[in-house]
This record gives structure tokens, sequence and C-alpha cells, in this order.
């Protein structure tokens, strides 16, 4: 436990993809800076323990920072930067259950919409799916300007120039975000996350999910693409956007470079890079 003694237990967070998450408190830092310390079960497959070789080998700035990783009573931590935002899973439905609703501005879902297309780019670009992207697996810092994409407990690293992952007989990600190759048990590669980055779209615009319904019916109603228009965007860029991450077949959805390269989300890199210093 040596290494544990260096953090102080604060509070039970969540429970992530693959582990318990918890707050705990730097004892050895000057500062008391507070770190998100996740706990998996040894006995987890390699696959399932990939998420700190993910972690260790990321580095971007809407990516959550990477700390440590040790291993302490069968269970391995991994040490993470703390969002003081929490997550923007709960920032909408903060904003949902207010009265009246209170809406996120169209200049704020363009900055995090670009933000988590710029990590996805990234990961894409080193052959990493983050396979279960939703607004709980995005951070919000402090200001709640600043996104980043968390939770790499079911990523996966493709190896080998291989550019499909064989399909699997448990459904990978969560329900109303998974898209209908999975749903179909198909070979699937890094279009599972152009399509939850549609959904995270119109979950920001409309405060709902895209498909709504019992879990069991989302399937159904994933695979026959029932949904409704998104009612509160107004750029014809991004209902573009939206309704081409949303496509059935997964060889039609645009790449994250290609996102990028909407004319909106171009403007909103360019100030996203003044303000990084990326």
């Amino acid at each position: 436990m040596e290494k544990l003694k260096d953090y102080k237990l604060l509070k039970y967070l969540n429970q992530g993809a693959q582990g318990k998450c918890f707050l705990y408190e730097q004892t050895k830092d000057f500062l008391k800076q507070k770190v998100v310390i996740k706990q998996i079960p040894t006995e987890c497959s390699d696959e399932q323990l990939q998420e700190a070789e993910i972690l260790k080998k990321c580095a971007h700035p809407f990516v959550v920072g990477f700390y440590d990783c040790f291993l302490n009573d069968s269970k391995l931590f991994i040490v993470t930067h703390f969002s003081e935002g929490g997550s923007l899973g709960a920032e909408i439905r903060g904003r949902k259950e207010a009265n009246p609703r209170q809406f996120f501005e169209e200049d704020l879902i363009l900055q995090y919409f670009t933000q988590i297309t710029m990590a996805l780019d990234y990961l894409h670009s080193q052959n990493i799916i983050h396979r279960d992207l939703k607004p709980e697996n995005i951070l919000l810092n402090g200001s709640k300007k600043i996104a980043k994409l968390a939770d790499f407990g079911i990523s996966k690293i493709i190896e080998n120039g291989e550019f499909f992952i064989k399909s699997e007989k448990m459904l990978v990600g969560t329900g109303y975000y998974i898209p209908p190759e999975i749903y179909n048990r198909q070979n699937y590669g890094k279009e599972v996350d152009i399509w939850a980055l549609g959904c995270v779209l119109f979950e920001m615009f409309e405060l709902e999910r895209t498909f709504i319904g019992p879990s069991a019916c989302i399937a159904i109603k994933v695979l026959k693409r029932e949904y409704n228009q998104p009612s509160r965007i107004s750029n014809s860029y991004l209902i573009d956007i939206f309704n081409d991450c949303l496509n059935l077949n997964a060889m039609n959805r645009p790449t994250t470079t290609q996102i990028l390269r909407s004319p909106p989300i171009l403007k909103t890199t360019a100030k996203i890079l003044c303000m990084t210093c990326l």
C-alpha cells in the first residue's frame, strides 16, 4: 500500500466502465492537488486492463490527464486529473431539470463539440477507438469552458494495421450511443465513435437523448434510425454533421478530420487554438 499512502481518500465518485472511481488528495503535494483514482480488479482480462496503457500513450489537451498507475492488494490503481466541473452528462441533466430549461448557447456547444472531435481525431490517429463516448465520459473544467474525454475502460487499440474489430458476442458501449453495426454484430472500426459523437451533439442542443424509450427498444430504433430531428439546431452545417454522423452505413459517416474542416468547426478551432496555445 506504499503508493496509496501518498493520497488521502475524500469520497467515492462513480462506477466507471471497468472499475470504481474515487476522489483523493495528494498528501505530499504542497497544493494538496485533487486527483481521481480508479480501482480495477487485476483479475480483469488484459483487454480490460488496457486503459492504463492507453492513458499513458495519450497526451492531448482534451483527453483527461494521466498521472500514475500502480498495483496494490490485487488491484490496479489509475491516477488521473480531477475535473472540477463534473461531467457533461451531469451538466445536461441539471439544465434539463431547471425550470425553465436552461439550454446551452450555441457557441458553448460548438466549443465542447470541437474539443471532443479534436480529442477523437487524436485518438484515431493513434489507432485508438474509444467505444464508449457519451456525455458522462466527457469531463468539464472548473469554468466549464473546456471539455475532456475520459473513461477508456473499454477502449481498443487497433494492432498491426488492422482496421476493423471483429464482432463480439456481447454488446460494447452504452445502449443509447451504440451504432447499428454493433447491434448487428458486424465488424466495426472508428466510425462507432462518430455515431456516438452525433448523439452527443444532439443531446447538447436538445437536452434529450437522440433515441428515446425503454432500453430494450433502443436497438430497434437505432436499426430503423428512428429519432426526432433536432429542433434547436439552426446552423445548416451542424444539421448536416448530425445527420451524417448518424448514417446507417458506417462507411458513409464523416471522419473526425472531415468534421473539423466544416466552416463553423474551423472557426471554433481557431478560437480554441488561441485559447489553449496548442
